[in-house]
């Protein structure tokens, strides 16, 4: 598992992914802010009990950092990051969750203090 922490606020957030999805990510996030712009990072999925949709900007100048639980950094699913460079360039976002009838992304959003 991955992490990414978005902070300047008064918790920081957390969103816990996969390792190839935080990688895949990474890049394409960092090129977007470092090219002085701003994004919207959105969630959406269900439960059991109920469906979540959360969603956050980013500023350009935004504390983030991207952590990897795996010793070996994950290798770049280079397809996948162009799809959300893609998404970066066209709807100033990216969007998570469900793929498809009863497939979930294990995602999970927490506060820590």
């Amino acid at each position: 598992m991955a992490r990414i922490i978005i902070g300047g606020y008064r918790q920081d957030v957390v969103l816990n992914l996969f390792d190839s999805v935080v990688r895949a990510m990474q890049d394409p996030i960092l090129t977007h802010l470092a090219g002085g712009k701003g994004l919207f990072l959105r969630y959406g999925g269900q439960t059991e009990e109920k469906d979540v949709q959360l969603a956050f900007w980013i500023g350009p100048s935004s504390a983030i950092r991207f952590e990897y639980d795996a010793e070996i950094f994950p290798e770049l699913d280079e397809e996948q990051a162009a799809v959300f460079a893609e998404h970066l360039k066209v709807f100033g976002g990216i969007i998570l969750g469900t793929k498809a009838e009863g497939d979930r992304m294990e995602a999970e959003m927490q506060a820590t203090e």
